[in-house]
């Protein structure tokens, strides 16, 4: 099973639907399978219709944002206290990501 660790403080409604996510995520079992064509092809897409250097198709478990497909990144995971991503995962309302540049 896939150890949830939450940086924030979570309502208890917002633990349960984080444990839940995290069990469908554990049941596709994607989670460091190989490389894939197709997700590959994903990545190429989102590169040509955005015209960004960096392309990623990713899934954050317990611990990390794992990167099943990316262009322009020098890694294959990151910590996911380090992410972005947790911020939209944390969030129990809309979050607004305009203005932010890395």
């Amino acid at each position: 099973m896939v150890n949830t660790r939450p940086s924030g403080k979570l309502s208890a409604e917002a633990l349960r639907k984080e444990a839940t996510r995290l069990q469908a995520l554990e049941e596709l079992d994607l989670l460091d399978s190989p490389r894939d064509p197709g997700f590959d092809r994903f990545v190429r897409l989102i590169q040509e219709m955005f015209s960004v250097e960096i392309g990623i198709v990713s899934f954050i478990d317990g611990h990390r944002q794992w990167y099943k497909a990316s262009a322009g990144m020098p890694v294959d995971e990151l910590p996911r206290q380090d992410t972005f991503c947790r911020y939209v995962l944390e969030s129990e309302e809309p979050l607004d990501c305009t203005g932010y540049v890395a």
